[in-house]
C-alpha cells in the first residue's frame, strides 16, 4: 500500500514536471511578430536620352558658365544730301538738307550734333557752324537743313561741305561717343557774266545718284545702280572710263569693274546697273565703293584730260539666324501617361548666342510638367540639337501648348521666339475589375511552434515508458509476495501411486 502511495506521487511530480517544461518551451519558442514596417513606393524610372548638343535642364543648372560681354561697334551712320531741284548759281542762296541714317537695328543714337564746313565757294549763313540732333532711333531717318550762299566769283564746277556727325550711344560698359563724316558735293552752276566771259571750265563728272534696293543682309546679292553727270552746261566729255573698286566683303558678280562710254552731253547723265554680292562672312559694319572718272573733252579746239572720283557706302548687316523650329508631326500621348515634345535648333550664325534657355507656357488645369524651364547656355555656331519637354497631360483630346525661347545676340541683346507646337491625346484604357483572391489558409506555424509539439510528444512517450515500467515492477514484487507451489511430481517419493496402481 506504501508502495503504491510513493509510486502516484512520483507519478504526479513527473506530469507536473512534464508540464512545466512544456509551458517553459512554448514561451521560449513563442514566434516572434515581425514589426509593421511601411510600404515601399514604387517608382517609375523613365529612361530619357539627350540628342548631342542638348543640355538636359539638371546639367545646366549645375553648370555655371562664363559669358564674355563682347564690345559694341559703332552703328553704322550714313550722311548724305537731298537733291536740289536745279544747281545753285554763283552768288545764289539755297538750302542744303543733310540726311542722317541710322541702319543699325540694334542701338539707337542719342544726344547728337551735326556741324558743318563749306569749301571756299560756299558761305555758311547760320548763326552755328553745327546743329543738335535729337535721338535716332534704330533704322531712321532725320534731315538737318543748312542755309548756304554760292559766292558771286565762285566758278562753275563743284563744291563740297564737309559734314560730321557726333552722337552717343550706350553700351554694357556705359555710354560711349562716336562720329560719322562725309563729304557732301554741291554742284555750281556759272552765273551768266562768268559763263560769256570765260568758256574754258574743266567738266566734271559727278555721281548724282545710287541706290542698292535697301538693307542689304550679309550673304545676299543686289544691284547698284549708279548716276553721274556732266556738270558743265557748256563742254561735252569723251572717252569716259569708270572704274569700281570694293571694300571687304563686297564683290562684283558676272560684270567687270571697268565701264567705257564714249561721250556725254553737257549737263547730261548716265546709268550703270552693277551687280554684287555680300560676302556671308562680312560685319555689321558696312562697306565703301570707290568710283572713279577719267575723261576727255575739247574746248576751243584743244583736247584736254581730267578726272574725278568719288566714294560710296553701302550698309550691311548680319542676320541673326538661330532658328528654332516645331516637331515635323503632332506628339500623341495617352491621358495620364507622360509625353514628350522635341523642338530642334540650329545656331546657323557666326557666332556665338548665349543664356539660351527654353520655357513651356501651359495651362495647368489640362496638363502636369515638372520640369516648366530648361537652361542650354551658350550655343556655338554650327551647333544643334533639340530642346525636350515632359509632362503629363490630365485631358484627352487635341490641345497645344506654347514654348518661349529666350536668348542674347552678339551684341548682348535679349530676343525672343515663340513657337505653337500642337499635340493629342488619346483617352486613357479602362482598368480591368480586380478578381478576388481565394481564401488562403493560413500556414502552420513551423520552427519553434513544431519544436513545441515534438517535445510534448517526447514527454508524453516517456511518461507512458516510467508508467509501463513501473507497473511491471510491481507486477513482479507482487509475484515474490506470494507462496509458491510446486506442481511436479517427483519420481523418488514411494508413496505417490500412479493412477492405474489404484
Amino acid at each position: 500500500m506504501k508502495a503504491s502511495k510513493k509510486f502516484l506521487a512520483w507519478l504526479c511530480v513527473c506530469i507536473m514536471a512534464l508540464q512545466f517544461c512544456t509551458l517553459a518551451m512554448a514561451e521560449d519558442f513563442e514566434p516572434e511578430t515581425e514589426p509593421e514596417t511601411e510600404p515601399i513606393p514604387m517608382t517609375t524610372v523613365v529612361e530619357t536620352t539627350v540628342p548631342k548638343g542638348t543640355l538636359s535642364p539638371e546639367t545646366s543648372a549645375a553648370t555655371t558658365r562664363e559669358t564674355t560681354v563682347r564690345e559694341i561697334d559703332p552703328p553704322f551712320v550714313q550722311i548724305t544730301r537731298e537733291s536740289f531741284s536745279r544747281d545753285p548759281k554763283a552768288g545764289e542762296a539755297f538750302v542744303l538738307t543733310i540726311v542722317l541714317h541710322n541702319y543699325s537695328n540694334q542701338v539707337s543714337l542719342i544726344d547728337g550734333s551735326v556741324s558743318f564746313e563749306p569749301s571756299e565757294g560756299l558761305v555758311l549763313e547760320e548763326k552755328s557752324s553745327s546743329k543738335v540732333v535729337s535721338a535716332l532711333g534704330m533704322g531712321s531717318v532725320r534731315s538737318v537743313p543748312v542755309r548756304f550762299r554760292a559766292a558771286k566769283n565762285t566758278a562753275a564746277g563743284t563744291q563740297s561741305v564737309a559734314v560730321t556727325y557726333t552722337y552717343n550711344y550706350r553700351t554694357p560698359e556705359g555710354l560711349k561717343s562716336a562720329q560719322a563724316s562725309e563729304k557732301l558735293i554741291v554742284p555750281v552752276q556759272a552765273s551768266a557774266a562768268e559763263a560769256t566771259a570765260s568758256k574754258n571750265a574743266t567738266p566734271n563728272i559727278i555721281v548724282s545718284k545710287y541706290s542698292y534696293g535697301g538693307t542689304i543682309a550679309a550673304g545676299d546679292a543686289f544691284t547698284l545702280e549708279l548716276q553721274f553727270r556732266n556738270t558743265s552746261q557748256k563742254t561735252a566729255v569723251e572717252n569716259i572710263v569708270m572704274s569700281v573698286e570694293t571694300g571687304d566683303g563686297l564683290s562684283i558678280t558676272s560684270a567687270p569693274n571697268t565701264y567705257y562710254f564714249q561721250n556725254l552731253a553737257a549737263g547730261k547723265s548716265q546709268s550703270q546697273r552693277i551687280p554684287m554680292r555680300v560676302s556671308a562672312n562680312a560685319g555689321s559694319e558696312g562697306t565703301r565703293i570707290d568710283i572713279s572718272f577719267r575723261y576727255e573733252y575739247v574746248d576751243n579746239g584743244e583736247r584736254g584730260e581730267a578726272s574725278a572720283s568719288e566714294k560710296l557706302s553701302v550698309p550691311i548687316y548680319v542676320p541673326d539666324r538661330f532658328t528654332v523650329t516645331a516637331p515635323e508631326m503632332d506628339s500623341i500621348g495617352v491621358q495620364n501617361q507622360e509625353m514628350t515634345i522635341s523642338l530642334p535648333y540650329i545656331n546657323k550664325s557666326k557666332s556665338t548666342v548665349s543664356n539660351v534657355q527654353a520655357k513651356l507656357v501651359y495651362d495647368e488645369a489640362m496638363l502636369y510638367c515638372e520640369q516648366p524651364r530648361v537652361l542650354l547656355g551658350n550655343i556655338e555656331p554650327g551647333k544643334n540639337g533639340t530642346i525636350d519637354f515632359f509632362f503629363v497631360p490630365m485631358e484627352s483630346g487635341s490641345a497645344s501648348v506654347k514654348v518661349q525661347v529666350t536668348y542674347e545676340n552678339e551684341l548682348v541683346e535679349e530676343k525672343t521666339v515663340e513657337i505653337e507646337v500642337p499635340y493629342s491625346v488619346d483617352p486613357a484604357m479602362e482598368e480591368p475589375m480586380e478578381m478576388e483572391e481565394p481564401f488562403a489558409e493560413e500556414p502552420q506555424q513551423s520552427g519553434r511552434s513544431g519544436a513545441v509539439w515534438i517535445i510534448a510528444a517526447v514527454g508524453a512517450i516517456v511518461l507512458i515508458v516510467l508508467v509501463i515500467v513501473v507497473v511491471k515492477k510491481k507486477r513482479k514484487k507482487a509475484a515474490q509476495e506470494l507462496p509458491q507451489f510446486d506442481w511436479s511430481v517427483p519420481e523418488s517419493d514411494p508413496q505417490v501411486k500412479s493412477h492405474e496402481d489404484r
